[in-house]
């Protein structure tokens, strides 16, 4: 679990700093301490990830909770979008909570990274479909037929069963 020099180039330097650039992407390098200069401010950064992934996790599961428990009188579209996405937030902040220590072993740490990409991708495009719900039931005002299906193609990548 070091940090990745792969696709790293030295852009510019000055006197006192040093400006690379980079062509891919890693996991979470915002949370990840490369330099050595937070030392003294890593366990605080972490506590608050802790903190704030677990406030997270707590009103996710409240929401789904909610909605689990009057399912009947919500089941719609706009209820089942919403589920989704605070599933897959739930999941992602469980993925992120567990795995991100896990940087030692190679291969379990791709697999997490794999997973938390996987899983904010589908987050996002749950917002997505969200947003599209809202512009359907404002502007086109008409329903359209078979809009969960497409729904599930967007948000999960694949068909999922409808939860009728």
């Amino acid at each position: 679990g070091a940090w990745s020099r792969d696709g790293c180039r030295v852009s510019s330097r000055g006197s006192n700093d040093v400006i690379c650039a980079c062509d891919h992407l890693t996991n979470f390098a915002v949370l990840v301490d490369v330099s050595g200069g937070i030392e003294g401010h890593a366990l605080p950064l972490q506590i608050i990830t802790m903190v704030g992934c677990t406030i997270s996790m707590l009103g996710l599961l409240v929401t789904l909770s909610i909605h689990f428990i009057f399912w009947r009188h919500l089941k719609c579209d706009k209820t089942i979008v919403h589920v989704n996405l605070c599933s897959v937030l739930l999941l992602a902040n469980i993925v992120l909570l567990t795995g991100l220590d896990r940087t030692e072993n190679k291969a379990a740490c791709t697999v997490i990274a794999v997973l938390l990409h996987y899983l904010f991708t589908g987050a996002v495009c749950w917002m997505m479909c969200e947003g599209l719900l809202i512009y359907i039931s404002i502007v086109i005002v008409f329903t359209v037929e078979r809009t969960r299906l497409y729904f599930y193609l967007v948000g999960w990548g694949k068909e999922k069963k409808s939860m009728n």
